[in-house]
């Protein structure tokens, strides 16, 4: 059955439709490494409009670090209002056990990510562990490497899980795109490897409500129909949209070029509904870019 969906070809016509704007990060404002074409334009134009723009990004890394990443793109702090990362909300959970939905059993954690990402929880009475077996949870951020196959890091999935180790997953984005086209993959499908071995995850990000009221909590006074949600992927941002009734806008330039292909292709529209099918998700429209 097919979901109504609005076509545009740009951000602007929603410019008077919503108040403040949740902005996904890699897969709309950049690729991991370099901005789209448009986007600092687009940024200008909906703060000379007076809007509220709220980076929301399942990265798993604090707030501060992504700041820095993004004003060395170009995207100053002028240019947005707030920054919420799944990594800052596992920083957060962490730091304040007791009014969190995620209460460690104890202070020892197995991390499993990138190197730059390691020290995540620095600041915090937490202890890193060089073996799963003598922690107390497991911090998943990513592989080791880009892409890491997965058989080198079964072994270590199997001796959390023998022991129990809930894995908390600081990304639960699936995979990414880079703009030149290669797909990386992210926690989010190494913790759907630990869940099928039977192991318990803890998710951190998007779709999950945790991100969306710490977005609110920068959003005080604004009408929730008039917030407008922009991301890339079916799975986590529209999903994530639908769960908390909030208004979204499908960027197909992402994750889902691949799949849908360019706008002025004849079956742009089909596939983009086909794929939103498929996901059982309905976001409120689809652009092919965040342009102006």
């Amino acid at each position: 059955m097919k979901v109504k969906i609005e076509f545009l070809l740009s951000i602007a016509p929603l410019a008077k439709n919503y108040d403040a704007f949740l902005l996904d990060l890699w897969g709309v404002i950049h690729d991991g490494k370099q901005l789209y074409p448009e986007v600092r334009e687009c940024l200008e134009a909906l703060r000379a409009e007076h809007k509220k723009i709220i980076f929301l990004s399942n990265a798993p890394r604090r707030a501060g670090v992504v700041s820095e990443v993004l004003t060395r793109m170009g995207i100053t702090a002028n240019l947005y209002d707030g920054i919420v990362t799944s990594g800052e909300t596992a920083y957060q959970c962490l730091a304040y056990p007791e009014y969190s939905f995620f209460k460690p059993r104890g202070p020892r954690y197995f991390y499993i990510g990138l190197e730059k990402d390691r020290r995540i929880l620095d600041g915090l009475s937490y202890q890193e562990e060089k073996q799963p077996e003598d922690a107390d949870f497991v911090l998943l951020s990513h592989s080791y490497h880009d892409n890491q196959p997965f058989d080198e890091l079964l072994p270590l999935f199997k001796a959390a899980i023998d022991k129990k180790l809930p894995a908390l997953c600081i990304n639960p984005d699936r995979e990414v795109v880079r703009l030149g086209g290669e797909r990386v993959y992210c926690a989010g499908t190494l913790a759907l490897e630990y869940h099928k071995m039977e192991g318990e995850v803890i998710y951190f990000g998007k779709p999950h409500e945790v991100v969306y009221d710490m977005c609110m909590g920068m959003l005080k006074g604004v009408e929730q129909s008039r917030i407008l949600a922009v991301g890339d992927s079916l799975r986590t941002d529209i999903r994530g949209a639908n769960y908390n009734n909030i208004a979204s806008a499908l960027v197909t330039g992402g994750v889902l070029r691949e799949a849908v292909g360019d706008p002025d292709n004849v079956d742009y529209a089909v596939k983009c509904q086909e794929a939103c099918v498929r996901e059982e998700v309905h976001p409120t429209y689809v652009v092919p870019v965040f342009n102006w």
